[in-house]
């Protein structure tokens, strides 16, 4: 088993700002070296759904993983929003984003 293979358990801090503690499952512990030179796959298995930890002399400094989705936007959510007065922005544009009926 290659050190890229090896699952980590301790307690880390999730590119989410979540800390999780001992039996959450992980892809993969690396150093900082070993992510240097292995960034573009270790993106790509990111990117696959992988959480990847991040060690410098053996402590976990930090965690490589997916992004949260990202919700569709919604137009006229902001419907009712106030708007300063001296914003100048042309009507044409501010009507872009209201509702239509």
């Amino acid at each position: 088993m290659g050190l890229l293979d090896k699952p980590y358990s301790g307690p880390i801090l999730t590119i989410d700002g979540h800390i999780l503690l001992g039996g959450a499952p992980l892809g993969a512990i690396v150093s900082v070296a070993q992510a240097k030179s292995q960034f573009a796959a270790l993106v790509a298995r990111a990117e696959a759904g992988e959480k990847i930890v991040v060690t410098r002399s053996g402590r976990a400094v930090a965690c490589l993983g997916p992004l949260p989705e990202r919700k569709p936007i919604k137009y006229g959510e902001l419907k009712g929003v106030f708007l300063a007065e001296d914003l100048s922005i042309p009507e044409e544009v501010i009507r872009d984003f209201e509702r239509r009926k």
